[in-house]
């Protein structure tokens, strides 16, 4: 036979017992005769006294393979445990293992034990709970390193208690971290990436995330993002999450190592369609009412002066900052392309000279006041249908026209709108005085004088 024989308990039986023997002091009853497992040279009893042990040798050598026939859809008991007496709570049966030293003594190194979940174990069916204790050894110390409850939840390094969740990690103490590796480090070079929980200290546990710390072990020094509550002093508290940060001070906490002269991107936002003009993305802010209610409160936009192309010319872009009047959100403040900033509709400080040509730009400008400079001869000054769309009723678009060369009364300035709108209910408006002057806001579709 192989060094790894099969026993089918099912066709060999025990081999023959005594059913008695004399002992010192009488005789004694074996209980070996109960056995049913095939003993190779026999079941062998010896004993002093009152005292009978049973000693079952075997010529096989290696392992034994205990088989039975299978039966589709059915799993057989090949082994069986079962204590004798009536089981309590944490009480139960368990297979030991032992490894023997080089002192030629076994010492205990491994169990598996399964007990009572219930106070007490009874024939009634609902007081038959169970656990699973999977224990090691420990510096000469078996103990319980997983359990496995009757709900099937699974505790690890369990300390002998159970967890309350489908898997728990138990309290590594109060230095160490419990880690869920999802790649382990296992040499220089190999990066950790996984999950740990830190040590509880006061009410700001924390949980770490690492993607990657280098030849370094994981901490809470090197993790990706670090999580935890902050306590207010209030009783309520809430989650700070840290990116780059393991001490968040709010609720998003990020930070990104300096570098002399670079400026680090550390939130970036994306669209995910082709841009055309005044398209683009922001962020908006919500403000919580007394009705427990969100109701927008501003924002930061991005918009797009023409079509967004993969051509460095045709990416032009005008930043909005936005508040809220009355309920309405609406752009306060625009900063364009070339740095010109606007406010409520018109351009903080930004003055066009003319020169000796009409004003037609008929395409969206930043500008604010356009200086007719030269009046040789008599100038048309025509608002672009962009730079009307710009405006609306509640945050008009604003212009100041101005004779700056002092001749508008022999050759005046005509003011229209390219896009056919009225000025003052008028189809044009003139200045026709020397150093005159004309202030118009436009609504969108109309201008009207200041």
């Amino acid at each position: 036979m192989s060094n790894q024989q099969a026993i089918n308990y099912t066709t060999i039986l025990p081999p023959a017992v005594a059913t008695s023997f004399v002992t010192d002091s009488g005789t004694a009853v074996p209980l070996a005769n109960i056995l049913n497992l095939a003993g190779g040279n026999g079941t062998v009893t010896t004993g002093s006294g009152n005292t009978v042990v049973t000693n079952m040798s075997s010529p096989f050598v290696g392992v034994w393979e205990f088989q039975n026939a299978g039966t589709s859809g059915v799993t057989d008991d090949i082994f069986t445990l079962t204590n004798t007496t009536a089981t309590v709570a944490d009480g139960g049966s368990a297979a030991l293992w032992k490894l023997t030293a080089s002192d030629a003594v076994a010492y205990a190194a491994g169990r598996i034990a399964v007990l009572s979940d219930a106070s007490t174990w009874t024939s009634t069916v609902a007081s038959q709970d169970s656990y699973m204790s999977f224990q090691t050894c420990l510096n000469g110390t078996v103990g319980t390193k997983a359990i496995l409850s009757s709900t099937g939840y699974l505790t690890l390094d369990a300390g002998g208690v159970q967890g309350n969740y489908k898997l728990s990690f138990g309290d590594d103490g109060a230095a160490a971290f419990n880690k869920l590796a999802l790649s382990e480090q296992i040499s220089s070079g190999n990066f950790f990436y996984g999950i740990g929980v830190s040590a509880p200290s006061g009410n700001n546990e924390g949980v770490s995330l690492w993607g990657g710390c280098g030849n370094a072990a994981p901490d809470t020094t090197n993790c990706s993002v670090f999580i935890h509550r902050i306590d207010t002093g209030t009783g309520r508290g809430y989650v700070g999450i840290g990116l780059g940060n393991v001490s968040p001070t709010a609720q998003l906490d990020v930070e990104e190592a300096g570098i002399s002269g670079t400026t680090n991107n550390i939130l970036e936002l994306t669209n995910s369609t082709q841009t055309v003009a005044d398209g683009g993305i922001g962020i908006l802010f919500n403000l919580h009412a007394s009705d427990d209610n969100p109701y927008a409160a501003g924002g930061i936009v991005i918009i797009s002066e023409g079509t967004w192309t993969s051509t460095g010319s045709s990416r032009n872009t005008t930043m909005e900052l936005k508040t809220v009047f009355e309920g309405s959100v609406g752009t306060k403040v625009k900063i364009d392309s070339i740095g010109n900033v606007h406010r409520v509709g018109g351009l903080l400080a930004k003055r066009t000279a003319t020169g000796a040509a009409d004003y037609n730009p008929s395409v969206y400008t930043s500008d604010y006041i356009v200086a007719v400079t030269d009046t040789a001869a008599p100038r048309a000054v025509i608002i672009s249908t962009e730079d009307e769309d710009s405006g609306t009723p509640s945050v008009p678009r604003i212009f100041i026209i101005k004779d700056e060369s002092g001749a508008a009364g022999t050759n005046n300035i005509t003011v229209t709108l390219e896009s056919g709108g009225n000025i003052d209910g008028a189809a044009t408006a003139v200045i026709s005085s020397n150093y005159g002057s004309l202030t118009i806001y436009i609504d969108e579709t109309n201008a009207f004088i200041i």
